[in-house]
């Protein structure tokens, strides 16, 4: 399932279990990093991914749901 924002992935994340999140952290109307915290309020155990093109905006809770990022893209 698609959602343009992460105030659409919560409410789908809501509608039915997901196995595992796949999220851009540039969102509008609540970003990745809002989702990750949404997540860690409701969604403790499921894995969230995130694409990043600065991981300095990762946050440091991020890895406590076992979620990772690639900083090394292309390079």
């Amino acid at each position: 399932t698609e959602s343009v924002s992460g105030m659409m992935a919560s409410i789908e994340l809501a509608r039915s279990p997901y196995d595992l999140v796949i999220s851009d952290l540039n969102m509008p109307n609540g970003d990745g990093i809002w989702l990750h915290f949404f997540m860690e309020q409701f969604y403790t155990s499921t894995p969230l991914i995130f694409f990043a093109c600065s991981p300095e905006r990762i946050p440091s809770t991020a890895s406590s749901r076992k979620a990772f990022a690639k900083t090394d893209v292309g390079g």
